[in-house]
């Protein structure tokens, strides 16, 4: 006749299969993937950014670090983590932000370096007009030949002056000129002042014009033996 034997006290009994240890506290699931969902939110704001002036230049820093995270999250769910396709959206956002903000970067700095030539462009001009780059416009734009002063009295006493200045637009485009000419005298004292005028002169052609028509007659002597100066020069 058998007998059936019971268990030893303190023994552990085995646990049936698939259930876990007595005592054994159970394993949580992995639910967390920070680096994915990271790289996911700053490729994102990388991607909304990356068209906005200026900000794009930090748009594509934005892109460069999600792009880095969000691959480092996605080799993470191959072992068994989540949000995979959180890593592949931040993946694709990185992308398209970072090509955004460099395609973005270089139109504006493109468009920056074009409105800043313009600028300066326009401000070469007024300086021209106003007078303020007299050397430039006679190195440039015109040449200036100045003649010989004449003053001849006629029977009746009236004295005829004159002094023969021809301009020449050394320029490609048509422009109107206007030239200040002193008239010195041997101690460098002004003696009088006179402004040749030439309007809508062609490129390559000259304009002869007569100054200092009006004299007086005290100021004769001192015009027959003046040295004649150019002292401003204007184009527009």
């Amino acid at each position: 006749m058998s007998q059936t034997v019971p268990p030893a006290q303190g023994i552990p009994v085995p646990p049936a299969p698939g259930q876990p240890m007595p005592g054994a506290p159970a394993q949580a699931p992995n639910r967390g993937n920070a680096l994915a969902v990271t790289g996911f939110v700053l490729a994102l704001v990388g991607f909304l950014l990356c068209l906005v002036p200026v900000v794009n230049v930090f748009a594509i820093v934005l892109a460069v670090v999600g792009l880095v995270l969000a691959v480092i999250g996605l080799v993470k769910t191959r072992k068994g983590a989540p949000r995979k396709g959180l890593a592949v959206a931040g993946i694709v956002l990185a992308v398209l932000g970072g090509v955004g903000g460099g395609v973005s970067a270089a139109v504006y700095g493109a468009a920056a370096d074009a409105a800043i030539e313009t600028l300066d462009d326009a401000s070469a001009d007024l300086d021209k007009m106003t007078g303020d780059a007299t050397e430039q416009v006679l190195a440039e734009d015109v040449s200036v030949e100045i003649g010989d002063f004449t003053a001849e009295e006629d029977e009746f006493g009236l004295v005829t002056t004159g002094l023969p200045v021809t301009l020449t637009n050394t320029s490609d485009e048509t422009q109107s000129f206007m030239v200040t000419i002193d008239a010195l005298d041997e101690s460098g004292n002004r003696v009088a002042q006179d402004i040749a005028y030439s309007n809508e002169l062609a490129a390559g052609q000259s304009e002869k014009v007569d100054l200092f028509q009006f004299v007086e007659r005290g100021d004769l002597d001192a015009m027959r033996s003046a040295t004649f100066e150019v002292v401003e020069a204007t184009a527009l």
